[in-house]
């Protein structure tokens, strides 16, 4: 049955009014998920887009599926059929990898209820220059050989630890730690606890050679295999496949 002109003109001002509705979704899913992103990385200090590249790829698929169901009144009923049991099987694999998510809540929860900016350069500088010189001389000196301890028990391969929870275990503040190797080793702690991970595994990959890399990704820390392979090319310039086999050359 034809439409008439004013149910053209709703039907056309319906549309554009969903369309517009979608773009101020994606627009948010987009700020929201940057936003958990930074705050995850803060929080965990290392690459967590392995983690949540499903959210993104869920968010456009059900996006997607949305629209189709929107236009899926005019498929013949054969494909309307094949469309409805593809939607029921994805919203049905949506469900399952949100409920996985659920599970996982002590993850995510501390880095996305923490809400809190990095720490600002000068609020660190200020906190440190609070103590006087013999106060900061000791407390230097007591997160120097705590740190030592903490490299010899490799507890740098334990994953998901937060810096502030790091910095409980060397008994010291996460301002501290900031400012400390701002000022005394001259890199973040991010970035130097990547290098000793790496260093480890470089050892590990001259003295197992068997070792599957999901293993070796796990037994020095990184939560993920890309994200172990990524930082390992990025220190060393080669896989570490690569850098096995030319060790083992050498031998």
């Amino acid at each position: 049955m034809a439409l008439t002109s004013e149910e053209c003109w709703v039907f056309f001002v319906a549309l554009a009014v969903y369309a517009v509705q979608l773009v101020c979704y994606t627009l948010l899913f987009r700020r929201k998920y940057a936003e958990c992103l930074r705050l995850l990385e803060e929080y965990y200090d290392e690459d967590q887009h392995a983690r949540l590249r499903w959210t993104k790829f869920g968010f456009y698929a059900a996006l997607s599926v949305g629209i189709a169901a929107s236009l899926s009144v005019w498929l013949p009923p054969v494909a309307y059929n094949i469309f409805t049991v593809g939607y029921i099987l994805f919203y049905g694999w949506f469900a399952g990898r949100f409920c996985n998510y659920v599970v996982k809540i002590n993850y995510y929860l501390p880095a996305v209820t923490q809400g809190q900016e990095p720490v600002r350069l000068q609020a660190v500088d200020m906190a440190a220059c609070g103590l006087s010189e013999p106060e900061l001389a000791t407390e230097k000196e007591h997160l120097r050989l705590a740190l030592e301890r903490w490299v010899a028990e490799r507890r740098f391969t334990r994953p998901e630890e937060g810096r502030e929870q790091i910095a409980r275990e060397l008994g010291t503040t996460k301002e501290f730690l900031c400012w400390y190797f701002k000022n005394e080793i001259g890199r973040d702690f991010r970035p130097w606890r990547v290098g000793l991970r790496i260093e480890y595994a470089k050892q590990l990959l001259a003295e197992e050679l068997g070792i599957s890399m999901n293993d070796l990704a796990r037994k020095v820390g990184f939560a993920t295999k890309s994200n172990f392979y990524g930082y390992f090319k990025k220190l060393t310039g080669e896989t570490p496949v690569e850098y096995q086999r030319r060790i083992v050359s050498q031998c």
